[in-house]
């Protein structure tokens, strides 16, 4: 039989796929890198996903960097309002500008709005890895 994966172990095909799976109370878990997720960082999603309260939320690596926690929240107000959607973009490429210069990784999501050729006014959720 050809073996389909590679693995640096030369385990069986069992055995590798039981390392790669965990059985807990009868339910199949994937194994994680060890990084766990703060609470506030769901918390902060939602306020975005489901009532567009924040411009853009950036999550980074605790100090210890084995939690993924928020970092900043920028919520939507008058000063917001009064930019043009490719200022507030461009704001928001700034701020991860600064990360990238301080040799900071992070995630962020951003609610982005634009206006289609028909006057119709939408908004979609940009994930991105920085």
């Amino acid at each position: 039989m050809e073996t389909w994966w590679t693995n640096a172990n030369n385990d069986t095909e069992s055995q590798y796929i039981d390392k790669m799976l965990q059985i807990s109370d009868g339910a199949i878990q994937l194994q994680a890198s060890g990084v766990s997720v703060a609470d506030d960082c769901q918390q902060a999603f939602d306020e975005i996903k489901l009532g567009h309260r924040h411009r853009f939320v950036i999550f980074s690596l605790n100090a210890s960097q084995d939690t993924i926690i928020v970092e900043k929240k920028v919520t939507k107000d008058a000063i917001d309002a009064a930019m043009t959607p490719q200022q507030r973009y461009a704001n928001f490429l700034e701020i991860l500008g600064k990360k990238q210069e301080q040799g900071n990784c992070c995630y962020a999501i951003y609610d982005a709005e634009y206006i289609r050729a028909n006057g119709q006014q939408r908004s979609k959720i940009i994930f991105i890895v920085w």
